[in-house]
């Protein structure tokens, strides 16, 4: 929907690095942050596509100063 100019996104600056090249980029101002909550009854029993993102997003998202 970007590409053919009918919407946004907000993206982090990894993904911005692979856009088309008619895409434009532009920084948020103020910064902003999100904070990701996953809750699962017991992690031990979740669906291999639940892992599978659980641990996507703390690749993706993990605080790099920590």
């Amino acid at each position: 929907m970007v590409q053919e100019g009918l919407g946004i996104t907000i993206a982090t600056k990894r993904d911005i690095l692979s856009l088309p090249e008619q895409v434009v980029s532009r920084e948020l101002q103020p910064n902003t942050f999100r904070e990701i909550n996953i809750a699962v009854l017991d992690t031990k029993a979740t669906s291999k596509a639940t892992d599978a993102f659980i641990q996507t997003a703390r690749a993706l998202f993990t605080d790099e100063n920590a």
